[in-house]
C-alpha cells in the first residue's frame, strides 16, 4: 500500500490546490533579479509563496550497518551523539533564511513558511486559498479566518 509520504509533496500540494479552486503554483520559482534564490511554491499573480521549512529538527545519525548511534568524542574527551538535520538549524542557514525572506519582502511577496506536515496535510494550502480569496474580492489585510 503506498503511503502518503511515497508521494512527491508537490503532487499533494497540487491535490490541494485543485480540491480548494485556486491554481497550481508554480515549482522552484526564482523570484530575485540578481540572486539565485527561489521559492518552494509560488503564484507570482498574487505575489504569494511558501517555503517548506524542511530540516528544522535535528536528530541523532545511526550507523547503516549496526544500527546504533553514532558519536564523537570532543576534545574535552565527551562523547556525544551525532545529529543530522537541515541547514535552517544551524546559524548560518537561518541567517541566510532571513536575508532571503527580508529581500522577498522587499520585492512585494508575501511568504508563508510551513513544516513539511503542513505541506502534505493541506494547512499551507488552506491558508494560501484563504488569502487568494481575500485579495481577489479586495479585502486582503483584513483578518482572515
Amino acid at each position: 500500500m503506498t503511503s502518503s509520504k511515497d508521494i512527491p509533496e508537490k503532487f499533494i500540494v497540487y491535490a490541494n490546490c485543485d480540491e480548494h479552486q485556486i491554481s497550481r503554483p508554480d515549482v522552484e520559482r526564482k523570484f530575485h533579479p540578481v540572486r539565485k534564490w527561489r521559492f518552494d511554491y509560488a503564484w507570482p499573480e498574487y505575489l504569494i509563496a511558501v517555503e517548506v521549512e524542511g530540516g528544522a529538527f535535528s536528530r541523532p545519525v545511526k550507523c547503516n550497518h549496526c544500527n546504533q548511534f553514532v558519536t564523537h568524542r570532543t576534545k574535552t574527551g565527551k562523547t556525544i551523539k551525532v545529529m543530522e538535520g537541515g541547514r535552517h538549524n544551524t546559524g548560518k542557514g537561518f541567517t541566510n533564511d532571513l536575508e532571503k525572506y527580508q529581500a522577498a519582502f522587499a520585492l512585494g511577496w508575501r511568504v508563508l513558511r510551513v513544516s513539511p506536515k503542513q505541506a502534505r496535510n493541506g494547512e499551507a494550502i488552506e491558508i494560501i486559498a484563504r488569502i487568494i480569496q481575500k485579495i481577489e474580492k479586495g479585502k486582503f489585510g483584513h483578518e482572515i479566518k
